[in-house]
C-alpha cells in the first residue's frame, strides 16, 4: 500500500511540475488523464485498506489488486504515449509487489498479466487500432514491425526476469523470516522456562550489579526475606542483607565461590539461619558482570542438629556413665571381697589380698585420671620440652610390664626435638598407646618407636626441619586395634581378649587438644606385617637443637 501511494504521489508532483513549465498552448496537451489516473490509485488504496480490514481472508484482496495494477498502469501508459511513455517502468514495481505478497506464483502471474496488456498495446497502436489520449500522436511510419517486436520482446522478458528476481528475493526473505521466528520464539521459550526455573526452585536466589545493586530476585528469596520483588530491583544489598559479607573484586574475577552463613531476622521479625553461597556473574565473554547469590533456610535443619547433638551428647554420657560404673564396680568389688577375706583370714595370705587392693586401687587412680584428663585438657599447663626424654621416661616405667611378657620396646629418636606440650599429655599419649598394645597385642617381639620432623601431616619422610613431629609405633600384630580407626579411639572400646577402659580416647582426646592428628595403618589379615600407629604433633624445634 505505501509503495502505491508513494508512486501515485510522486507522478502527481511531476505532473503539476509539466503543467506549470508548459505553454498556454501546451505540446503536451491536457494532462487532465493523469490526474483522473492519480485520483483512481488514491481511491483503489483506501478501498483495499478498508477490504483488508473487512475480509478475513487478505488473499482475495491482494489477487484483485494483482489484477487491478497492471490495468492501472497499461491505463497510464495509453495516456501518455503508448509506445513512447515513459511509465514502462511501473510494470516492474507492479511484478514486485505482487511477488513479495504472493512470492513465485504472484510474480509470474503479474509478469504474464503485464506482458499480454503492453504487448496487446503496442500491437494495437502499431496497427491503428488504438491512439493515445489526449497527446500529440507519434508517427508510425518511420516503426517498423521489427522495432515494435523488439520493444515487446525486451520488456517482456525484463517482467519475467524481475519476476523470478524478486521472487527469489521474498523467498529468501519468507525463510530468513520464518528462521528468525524460529529462533526469536526459542529465545523467548528458553528465558521463559530459566524465568519459571528460577522462580520455581526452593532456594533464594538473586543477583547483583557491578556496583552492588540487586537487579534480580526470585520467589523464593521473596518468601524468606518477607521483602517483595518490585521493592529491592535497584536497591544496595544493605537493604535486604546488611551483614552479608561479599567476596573481594579478585575472589570475583578467579571465579571462586564464598560460602557464608548467620542468623538473620527478616522484615517480619522471624529469626532464621541462612546459608549463602556467592559465586561471580559472568557474560557470554567470560566478563565479570556482578554477582550471583543462591541463599536457603536452614533453620530446621540446624534445629534437627542441634536436637541430634543432644541428644549424641546424652547418648555419650550414658555409655560413658555406664562403663565408668562398671569400671569402677569391679575394683570396689574385688576391694570388698579382698576385705571381707582380710578379716577371715587366718591362713597367712594377708599379703596376697593386700597385693589385689593395691592393684586395683591403683586401677582406680589411673581411671580417675584418664577421665579427668578426658574431659579437662586444658587443666595441664604446656611447656616447651624434649620429646624423647618423655619417651625414654614412659619406656622405663613400663619396662618391668613389657618384660613380663617378653616384648621390648625401641626408641629411635635422632636428636633432640622440642615441643611446646603439657608433659603429662605426652607421657599419656605413649603410656595409653604402649599399654593397650602390651595388654592386647602378641607375647613377645617389638614395639618400636621413631621420631622425625616433616612439613606436614600425612608425610612420614624426615626432613631437615618441618611443622610437625612424626611419631610412628611400629609392632607386629593387628589385636590392639579394631577395624576402624573411629570405634578404635572411642572411650571404653570392647576389644577382645584386651582391656576396656579410657586409654585410647584418652590419646586421641590428647592428640586433638594439642593440635595434632592421630591414626593407624594395618596390614591385611593375610599378610604378617607390622601395624604402624602415626602421631603428629605440632612442633617448635629449637633453633640450636632441630633434626
Amino acid at each position: 500500500m505505501s509503495l502505491r501511494v508513494v508512486v501515485a504521489t510522486l507522478l502527481l508532483v511531476i505532473t503539476v511540475l509539466i503543467q506549470y513549465q508548459s505553454r498556454p498552448a501546451g505540446v503536451f496537451g491536457t494532462l487532465s488523464p493523469l490526474y483522473v489516473f492519480i485520483s483512481s490509485v488514491y481511491l483503489l488504496t483506501v478501498v483495499y485498506s478498508i477490504l483488508l480490514k473487512v475480509i478475513r481472508d487478505p488473499g482475495r484482496v491482494i489477487f484483485v489488486q494483482m489484477i487491478l495494477d497492471p490495468l492501472l498502469v497499461t491505463a497510464l501508459i495509453y495516456v501518455t504515449g503508448g509506445i513512447s511513455s515513459p511509465f514502462t517502468f511501473l510494470y516492474l514495481l507492479v511484478i514486485m509487489v505482487a511477488s513479495r505478497l504472493l512470492y513465485r506464483r504472484g510474480g509470474v502471474v503479474a509478469a504474464s498479466l503485464s506482458s499480454i496488456l503492453y504487448a496487446a498495446l503496442l500491437n494495437f497502436q502499431y496497427l491503428g487500432y488504438i491512439v493515445p489520449l489526449n497527446f500529440d500522436p507519434i508517427d508510425l511510419a518511420g516503426i517498423s514491425a521489427g522495432h515494435v517486436i523488439y520493444q515487446a520482446s525486451v520488456h517482456i522478458v525484463a517482467f519475467y526476469f524481475m519476476a523470478f528476481l524478486s521472487s527469489y528475493w521474498s523467498e529468501q526473505a519468507r525463510k530468513d523470516a520464518i528462521e528468525l521466528d524460529r529462533r526469536q520464539r526459542n529465545i523467548w521459550e528458553l528465558e521463559a522456562f530459566n524465568r519459571n526455573i528460577v522462580q520455581s526452585i526452593n532456594t533464594g536466589l538473586f543477583t547483583l550489579d557491578t556496583h552492588g545493586r540487586i537487579t534480580s530476585f526470585n520467589r523464593a528469596a521473596e518468601d524468606i526475606t518477607a521483602f517483595s520483588h518490585n521493592e529491592v530491583i535497584g536497591q544496595p544489598l544493605a537493604t535486604v542483607f546488611p551483614h552479608l559479607n561479599l567476596s573481594s573484586e579478585g575472589d570475583n574475577a578467579s571465579g571462586n565461590n564464598n560460602l557464608s552463613s548467620f542468623q538473620y531476622k527478616n522484615r517480619e521479625g522471624r529469626d532464621l539461619w541462612l546459608s549463602f553461597l556467592i559465586s561471580p556473574l559472568k557474560s557470554a565473554d567470560h566478563e565479570n558482570i556482578g554477582q550471583l547469590i543462591l541463599f536457603q533456610d536452614m533453620t530446621e535443619v540446624k534445629a534437627m542438629e542441634a536436637q541430634i547433638q543432644r541428644q549424641q551428647v546424652l547418648a555419650s554420657i550414658g555409655k560413658l556413665t555406664a562403663a565408668m560404673a562398671h569400671e569402677i564396680r569391679n575394683p570396689l568389688a574385688s576391694l570388698s571381697g579382698c576385705a571381707q577375706m582380710l578379716a577371715q583370714d587366718r591362713s597367712g595370705n594377708r599379703g596376697k589380698f593386700m597385693n589385689i587392693i593395691l592393684r586395683d586401687a591403683e586401677r582406680l587412680d589411673r581411671l580417675l585420671s584418664d577421665f579427668l584428663l578426658y574431659a579437662r585438657p586444658e587443666d595441664s599447663e604446656a611447656r616447651k620440652i624434649e620429646a624423647g626424654q618423655i619417651v625414654q621416661e614412659v619406656v622405663a616405667n613400663l619396662h618391668d610390664r613389657s618384660g613380663r611378657i617378653g616384648t621390648r620396646v625401641v626408641i629411635d629418636l635422632k636428636s633432640p626435638v622440642y615441643i611446646k606440650i603439657a608433659p603429662e599429655h605426652l607421657s599419656k599419649i605413649i603410656e595409653n598407646l604402649l599399654i593397650k598394645i602390651l595388654e592386647t597385642g602378641p607375647e613377645g617381639g617389638e614395639i618400636r618407636i621413631d621420631g622425625r620432623l616433616v612439613t606436614q601431616i600425612g608425610e612420614d619422610v624426615a626432613v631437615g626441619g618441618g611443622s610437625f613431629l612424626c611419631l610412628l609405633v611400629k609392632y607386629g600384630g593387628t589385636g590392639a586395634f579394631p577395624d576402624h580407626t573411629d570405634s578404635a579411639f572411642s572411650p571404653f572400646p570392647m576389644i577382645e581378649g584386651g582391656a576396656d577402659e579410657l586409654g585410647l580416647a584418652v590419646v586421641y582426646r590428647l592428640v586433638e587438644y594439642s593440635g595434632g592428628k592421630i591414626y593407624f595403618k594395618r596390614p591385611p589379615p593375610e599378610e604378617d606385617q607390622e601395624t604402624t600407629c602415626y602421631i603428629y604433633l605440632p612442633v617448635k624445634p629449637c633453633p640450636a637443637l632441630t633434626l
